[in-house]
């Protein structure tokens, strides 16, 4: 440690870096340091010769060679911070060498880059706790059985027109739409209001999302409307292909489909275990959207991050909304 300016280590030891991690005191003689460190007042001392950086400047730039040298003590029962200090003054002292080792190279021609590297990107990681499995669960059980919502619905549509209910509703002079639209709000609130009570009892017997804030409770209600609605629009598509097939076994076979919504989407288990593939397939399913967010927003995201998700929830909702209009038979039916 021999190629080492004073004034330089001065300067690294009190830069405010440092300052939350140690603080620097000067001792006037060297009995006074070493009391202090054998009563674990200090972790550690740095003896500066008399004339240090004097004889250092002679063997920098005059070549000889002194036996000045800079010494380092450490209290080894303060095991942590010696190490800090020792690390901090190492590091200083290879680059310093390095610095002076260059510029004598160069005669003093090379200078040092102004520019900033970059060593990465700010990243903001969530703090809060993991989510537990009980948790998962619930957010998993849930978004699985509202999207069971949507095929008994259309059961129920397609009871109606065999029981000639769709005919009457169509002779009172409804517009055959309105019909539609009623299955698309029906679903919406029943799903809403299951996801509600769901959530809501859940915390209130078993602490599931107990002390969270009003922001984590305003982004489900954002998030629970979006779903609400697509299982609605859901809903009021197989109601249109049922009625304008005369088959109820579409229904039937979305229904018995939900359960691989379910497995993809991850309610059974985090597919991510399996295959990153199959995670991706399933973040693109009704509930496996809805459960990425969800988890996400219990992780502590903003509903701004998870909106990506909700934007594939709103395309599906849109597009289901449209072909059910478009299949939605518009007369009478027999």
């Amino acid at each position: 440690m021999q190629l080492l300016c004073c004034d330089s280590i001065y300067e690294l030891l009190e830069d405010e870096n440092f300052a939350e991690i140690m603080i620097v005191e000067e001792f006037d003689n060297l009995s006074s340091a070493t009391q202090a460190m054998n009563k674990d007042e200090i972790a550690g001392f740095i003896t500066i010769p008399e004339n240090f950086s004097y004889h250092v400047w002679q063997s920098i730039y005059h070549e000889e060679d002194t036996s000045s040298a800079l010494n380092m003590t450490v209290n080894e029962a303060e095991n942590m911070a010696s190490i800090i200090i020792e690390s901090v003054v190492t590091t200083f002292v290879a680059q310093y060498n390095l610095e002076t080792s260059i510029a004598l190279a160069t005669n003093g021609q090379a200078e040092a880059e102004n520019q900033t590297i970059q060593q990465g990107e700010k990243v903001q990681l969530s703090v809060e706790e993991p989510v537990s499995a009980f948790q998962y669960y619930t957010i998993g059980m849930g978004v699985m059985f509202a999207l069971s919502t949507a095929p008994i619905i259309a059961t129920r549509a397609f009871k109606e027109k065999e029981q000639h209910v769709f005919g009457r509703i169509m002779l009172s002079g409804t517009k055959p739409l309105t019909y539609l639209s009623s299955k698309m709000i029906s679903g919406t609130l029943i799903t809403f209001v299951q996801l509600a009570i769901l959530f809501a009892l859940s915390t209130l017997i078993f602490g599931t999302f107990k002390g969270r804030d009003s922001d984590f409770w305003i982004n489900v209600v954002y998030t629970t409307g979006l779903y609400s609605l697509l299982v609605g629009s859901l809903a009021s598509i197989l109601t249109s292909i049922s009625l304008y097939a005369n088959d109820n076994r579409t229904v039937g076979f979305f229904g018995s489909f939900v359960s691989v919504f379910a497995f993809l989407g991850g309610s059974y288990t985090p597919v991510e275990q399996f295959s990153e593939y199959l995670k991706q397939v399933g973040n693109w399913t009704p509930n496996g959207a809805m459960m990425t967010s969800y988890l996400q927003l219990l992780q502590g995201f903003d509903f701004q991050e998870v909106l990506p998700l909700m934007l594939r929830v709103i395309g599906m909702t849109v597009i289901s909304l449209l072909m059910a209009v478009i299949i939605f038979p518009k007369r009478r039916l027999d």
